[in-house]
């Protein structure tokens, strides 16, 4: 594959004995243009994610201080990587927990695993009380090889996926980035969630950010087409953020 360190420029305009057009000022000397039109390092990440499922990952299970016991779902497969287990997801998304009983006590939960590139990533956040709305993590996971709690559930949780979908570069605002969900442009920030900045740890949010799904949910025939521009992409925590923790 070629590569250029530097930005690419395309066309003719502005160089030298092209453009004629007078200095500003009288006596301001002459005018120099860059010649041609500058690319932008955009990357387009082309999905369609399956339909979330609230047990895919772990069925019910009464947990105290100890690990689920992972089972690949509708929409996960297992695999191995370097000698390792794993839960592989469609695509990398964030992951929920939902109590099944209304005595489901609310306990940390604890997820390893590894982000979309390969890298070890842990999170923790908080697990459901009762039957509420479902908790949903923070970081995007393509690969979970563990989850355990620090508490005792009291009546069972399942651990599933979500419609928080990982971002495939690091996006700092939502100005650089475009966002297609099912054939529609989404004008507003409302789901997207800026990349972590600052030093990574468990309990932080994605290092390239997330968007959560708008207006309808993924179902595996729903298209996400997502546009990003790197605003430094010569280095890695500029493409792909910071080092997970």
């Amino acid at each position: 594959m070629t590569q250029f360190n530097d930005v690419l420029n395309v066309g003719q305009a502005g160089a030298a004995g092209i453009d004629s057009r007078a200095p500003l000022e009288a006596g301001a000397g002459p005018v120099y243009y860059q010649a041609g039109a500058s690319t932008s390092p955009l990357f387009v990440y082309d999905i369609v994610p399956l339909t979330l499922d609230k047990s895919n990952i772990a069925a019910s299970q009464v947990v105290s201080g100890a690990s689920f016991t992972l089972t690949a779902g509708t929409g996960v497969t297992s695999t191995t990587i370097k000698g390792t287990a794993y839960l592989a997801l469609d695509v990398p998304r964030c992951i929920t927990a939902s109590g099944v009983s209304t005595t489901t006590a609310e306990v940390a939960i604890s997820v390893t695993g590894l982000d979309a590139y390969l890298q070890p990533q842990t999170m923790t956040f908080s697990g459901p009380s009762g039957t509420a709305t479902p908790t949903i993590g923070t970081k995007a996971f393509k690969y979970i090889s563990a989850i355990s709690t620090v508490g005792n559930t009291l009546s069972g949780i399942t651990i599933g996926t979500s419609d928080t979908l990982g971002l495939p570069r690091r996006v700092d605002a939502f100005g650089y980035i475009t966002i297609n969900w099912a054939d529609v442009l989404k004008t507003a920030a409302t789901g997207f969630t800026a990349a972590v900045t600052t030093t990574p740890s468990a309990t932080t949010g994605d290092v390239r950010g997330t968007y959560a799904l708008q207006t309808s949910a993924a179902d595996g025939t729903r298209r996400l087409v997502v546009t990003t521009f790197c605003k430094n992409p010569d280095t890695i925590d500029g493409l792909y953020g910071k080092t997970p923790a």
